[in-house]
């Protein structure tokens, strides 16, 4: 539910120092985990070793920020973790 390294809530900064409006899959996949209960490994990640790319499943939720990004309905500034 954090950030993976630094870089996360560091690109949050700069996108909001420089006004620039963005989407993240991140609160789609957090929110759909959070309901559904269902283990990421597997529903947004192939079980196997070395994929580390969407399934199906997984850019069908995140889509939804595509969406939101293309209805100007964008991300918060304040960090995901820091709320």
């Amino acid at each position: 539910s954090g950030p993976y390294e630094w870089q996360e809530p560091f690109l949050y900064r700069t996108f909001e120092e420089l006004g620039a409006p963005f989407v993240s899959s991140k609160r789609y996949l957090l929110e759909h985990l959070r309901r559904s209960g269902t283990p990421a490994q597997g529903l947004y990640y192939p079980d196997e070793p070395g994929k580390n790319h969407y399934t199906r499943e997984a850019n069908e939720i995140v889509f939804q920020a595509l969406r939101d990004g293309l209805a100007q309905r964008f991300e918060p500034y304040a960090y995901l973790a820091e709320r």
